[in-house]
C-alpha cells in the first residue's frame, strides 16, 4: 500500500483529474438509464465528427500504443524505462479487460437497443461492433493507461493535462461511434489506471526476470556466459 502511494504521490494531478472524471461518469450512470445517458451523450452526428473520432479511437488501439513504446527504445534510449512501462501497462489494461469481457457478458449498444424494443439508430451503428462483450471499453483502458504512465513518469503538469484530454477524447470516441456505453467507458479507464500503477510497482520484478534475460539474448550475451561456452577462438 505504500509503494502505492508513493506512485500516486508521482502526481498528484493525475489522480485528481481522473477522480473527478470518474465521479461525473459514476454519476451520470447511477442517474441516467444506459439508453438515455448513450443519446445525451450522442445529440450530433456528422461525417467530419466521425473521422475526427475515428483517429481519437485509433490512439486507444494497440497498434499506436506498441509503435509508440517502439518508438521511443530507438530514438530515446534514456527514456527506455517508459516505453517498457507502456508496453507493460498495456498488456496488463489488455488483459484484464479481456477477462471481464469473458466474465461479466454486456451487450454492445446496437445490441441493446434491439434487444430491449428500442426506436434509436445511429449512422454509426452500420460500422460498430456487436455482440456481448462491451464490458469494459478496451481503447479506453490502453489510453488511460498511457495517460497515466505519460503523466506518472514526467510528472510534468502540461503532460498531464494534455495526456488525459486526449485520453478523454479517444475514451468518448467509443460512445460516439457506437461501440460502448459509459459504464463500459467507466469501467475501461478505471482498469486502464489501476493496471499503469501497477506497471511502476511491479517494473523492477518484470526487468529483472523478463526484459534483462531477453536484452541480454538479443546482445548474444547470454550465448558468451553460458557454462562451457568458451571465450577463445580457434587459429
Amino acid at each position: 500500500m505504500k509503494r502505492a502511494m508513493k506512485v500516486v504521490k508521482r502526481n498528484t494531478l493525475f489522480f485528481l483529474l481522473f477522480t473527478m472524471i470518474a465521479a461525473v461518469m459514476l454519476c451520470l450512470t447511477l442517474f441516467l438509464s444506459k439508453a438515455t445517458c448513450f443519446m445525451a451523450l450522442n445529440p450530433v452526428h456528422t461525417p467530419a465528427l466521425a473521422l475526427v473520432f475515428n483517429m481519437f479511437t485509433f490512439l486507444g488501439d494497440g497498434t499506436f500504443v506498441i509503435a509508440l513504446a517502439i518508438l521511443i527504445i530507438v530514438t530515446a534510449k534514456r527514456h527506455r524505462r517508459l516505453a517498457y512501462l507502456i508496453i507493460i501497462s498495456y498488456l496488463l489494461s489488455g488483459i484484464a479487460a479481456q477477462l471481464l469481457k469473458t466474465f461479466i457478458p454486456a451487450p454492445r449498444p446496437a445490441v441493446f437497443f434491439h434487444e430491449h424494443h428500442i426506436n434509436y439508430y445511429l449512422d454509426t451503428f452500420a460500422h460498430s461492433r456487436i455482440g456481448w462483450r462491451s464490458f469494459p471499453s478496451g481503447h479506453s483502458a490502453s489510453a488511460f493507461a498511457l495517460a497515466a504512465v505519460l503523466s506518472l513518469y514526467t510528472r510534468r503538469k502540461t503532460v498531464c493535462v494534455f495526456s488525459i484530454a486526449i485520453a478523454l477524447c479517444t475514451a468518448y470516441s467509443r460512445i460516439y461511434l457506437g461501440h460502448h456505453f459509459l459504464t463500459d467507458v467507466l469501467g475501461g479507464i478505471t482498469v486502464g489506471v489501476l493496471c499503469a500503477v501497477l506497471s511502476f510497482l511491479w517494473y523492477k520484478p518484470i526487468k529483472r526476470t523478463i526484459i534483462k534475460p531477453i536484452k541480454n539474448t538479443l546482445s548474444g550475451k547470454g550465448l558468451r556466459n553460458a557454462p562451457g561456452t568458451s571465450m577463445t577462438t580457434d587459429v
